[in-house]
């Protein structure tokens, strides 16, 4: 693939390009550094445009090209290098009520599937070997993949594979699917109670994703990442802020929905699944000048509560410890710690 890539971005054509830096030497500028890491920025800019350029016409004129007795061996053409389709559908809707002033409000849906992704396919792989195995005769491409001394199929101890290659081929297939929220909110304290003082401001954002399938080549098992380490089903932020004077006072709540062990649903646990995580960070600030110099003391309280991750099987360990500590990437390795501090402004 790495050769079929460099034939269809022409690095040969790349020379005329050179002639961006010509200025250079007709200002008789061609010893001033500056000047040289420009011309070169400028050159590498216009290799990687008309690479892009190229590749760009390949696409429109992939049919014109098949047909044509040269033109159809070049990668794009004869099939050797085949473009990730991606079709998405996204709607949104914004909502700012006059009624309610300072508040807004967004929804996202968003759907993607990808065809055509480019997947890794190893020949020791399980389902590979199994693709090549079922195949009338061992004519599978994939049987390929693993040279042995005899035959694909042959069980033989002398059978044992002396050569396996690993390649890298559009054959994935992805999907994702979910929503996204997000509300505002900021008002002065006496519109709310006219005796009240200061000023309050709340941001929420959610994020529901239900789906992350992956087929990573064909025959495999079907991944879907969605409610794993990576991905939770629903995660959620909240920011209040409160205002008075001279004093600011900020809490943030997080919160990410139970998980799974696994994306892999044919794997089995001994441990239950990781329960739902809620952090709360709160700092309180207060802002004075010393000689005329804005500053601002603060104390921040990092996971409040105390709040505890659960057990989260890691994919294997390192000679660091700690480095890969069983717990869910999204909590807290540390607990409740406490940051005071003063900040100074120009």
């Amino acid at each position: 693939m790495l050769r079929s890539i460099l034939k269809a971005v022409r690095p040969h054509q790349w020379v005329k390009n050179v002639f961006v830096a010509a200025p250079l030497l007709f200002a008789k500028r061609i010893d001033d550094l500056p000047s040289d890491l420009r011309a070169a920025g400028a050159v590498a800019a216009f290799c990687l445009l008309s690479s892009a350029v190229y590749l760009l016409n390949d696409l429109v004129d992939l049919e014109k090209d098949r047909a044509h007795p040269i033109k159809r061996n070049r990668p794009i053409a004869s099939g050797a290098l085949k473009p990730e389709v991606a079709r998405n559908t996204t709607a949104g809707v914004v909502y700012t009520p006059g009624w309610f002033t300072g508040f807004s409000a967004s929804f996202d849906y968003f759907h993607v599937a990808i065809d055509n992704a480019i997947g890794a396919v190893n020949g020791l792989a399980a389902n590979i070997q199994a693709l090549c195995l079922a195949s009338p005769g061992g004519s599978s491409p994939y049987c390929g993949l693993v040279q042995r001394p005899i035959s694909y199929n042959s069980t033989a101890p002398g059978n044992f594979p002396t050569l396996i290659f690993s390649l890298n081929q559009n054959i994935a297939q992805i999907y994702a699917e979910g929503a996204d929220i997000e509300a505002n909110y900021q008002t002065e304290m006496s519109a709310i109670v006219p005796d009240w003082q200061g000023s309050l401001s709340a941001r929420f954002l959610f994020t529901h994703q239900h789906t992350l399938k992956t087929i990573s080549t064909p025959g495999a098992q079907i991944t879907n990442a969605a409610g794993t380490q990576t991905l939770p089903v629903d995660k959620w932020t909240l920011a209040l802020g409160y205002n008075l004077d001279r004093w600011n006072i900020n809490l943030l709540e997080r919160y990410d929905s139970p998980i799974r062990q696994s994306a892999n649903p044919a794997q089995i646990f001994n441990i239950p699944d990781v329960a739902e995580y809620f952090q709360t960070d709160v700092t309180v600030s207060y802002d004075f000048d010393v000689e005329d110099v804005g500053t601002t003391a603060f104390l921040s309280i990092n996971n409040l509560f105390n709040a505890m991750g659960g057990i989260y099987s890691t994919s294997g360990f390192t000679g660091s410890p700690g480095l890969l500590y069983p717990q869910a990437p999204y909590a807290d390795l540390v607990g409740r710690y406490f940051t005071v501090g003063v900040r100074f402004r120009n």
